[in-house]
């Protein structure tokens, strides 16, 4: 939080900054480095037993990505889709769409070049409504901890 004068306290997440922290989300998603190749979890909000789905009527715009990964080289991707696959489930989410146009294998820049180091991106995602927030991870038995930082705005 910080203070602009004229606008009172500020807050910001990445790229996105608000004069209220109304909307203001942290999504979490963890796999348990369950053998096989490529995982799928969907983000959640705190430790909760579900899925995010994002509200009707709402957009939400994911500004940071923080990653940690137990192995190097961990590629993988971000996107949505609407189901909740849960933890490292072997199946992509129904409808899933991906922030980029690689069909297979996960793109640069996604991907944690070192192990045991967490790495933190700004970015602009924007998931719409009815939609779950999903990480992909490419690679048997890799352990990811992931965080999606953004805020709920209106459609």
């Amino acid at each position: 939080m910080r203070a602009v004068a004229g606008l009172g306290p500020r807050f910001s997440i990445g790229s996105y900054e608000a004069g209220v922290r109304a909307g203001l989300r942290t999504l979490v998603a963890s796999n348990q480095a369950v053998a096989g190749l490529d995982r799928w979890t969907t983000f959640r909000e705190g430790f909760g037993a579900a899925g995010y789905i994002v509200p009707a009527g709402r957009l939400f715009l994911a500004t940071r990505l923080t990653l940690w990964a137990n192995t190097a080289a961990t590629f993988f991707r971000i996107g949505y889709g609407t189901t909740d696959v849960g933890s490292d489930a072997a199946a992509a989410p129904a409808g899933v769409l991906y922030l980029d146009a690689g069909l297979s294998t996960p793109r640069v820049p996604w991907v944690a070049t070192l192990a045991n180091v967490t790495y933190e991106w700004d970015v602009y995602i924007p998931i719409p409504a009815a939609q779950y927030p999903v990480i992909l991870v490419a690679g048997a038995g890799v352990l990811i901890v992931a965080q999606l930082r953004g805020v709920d705005v209106a459609a």
